[in-house]
């Protein structure tokens, strides 16, 4: 957020005619919560934003998640049934789960990119990652 996504609204800003000021005058303003620059587009730590960014502190969390529950996942991922199931079953449980997703979440909480209240996007990009966790993590040898 200071220093890949400042220069960003920095451009953007400057762009609009917003602002007439060097970078580094910017910069102290963007990095100040409490600062008066661009009011208007404040958010609550002012005009900090993550941007395109969003998704990495996502994906710190679900790395935490996936770390604190790895050996339980792990147990259960050794079940002998679960290993019975055929590959293309499970990516096509896993698509059904998605879409079911997407249709329960998508009206009722819509994508907002805060990561505390996100559940449209939690609940796709999790499983996505939780996914991709699981199926790196066999040890099928190859085989289908």
């Amino acid at each position: 957020m200071f220093v890949i996504v400042s220069p960003q609204v920095y451009i953007e800003a400057l762009s609009q005619n917003l602002i007439e000021t060097d970078f580094w005058s910017f910069w102290i303003e963007y990095i100040n919560p409490t600062t008066f620059l661009l009011s208007e587009h404040h958010s609550v730590i002012g005009l900090l934003t993550w941007n395109h960014l969003w998704f990495l502190p996502y994906l710190w969390v679900y790395c935490i998640f996936v770390i604190i529950f790895r050996r339980p996942l792990t147990i259960f991922l050794a079940t002998t049934w679960l290993k019975r199931i055929p590959l293309v079953l499970m990516i096509f449980i896993c698509m059904c789960t998605l879409i079911t997703i997407w249709w329960l979440l998508g009206a009722a909480h819509p994508s907002t990119h805060d990561l505390i209240n996100d559940w449209y996007n939690h609940g796709k990009y999790f499983l996505v990652f939780l996914t991709g966790y699981i199926f790196a993590i066999q040890k099928t040898g190859g085989k289908t």
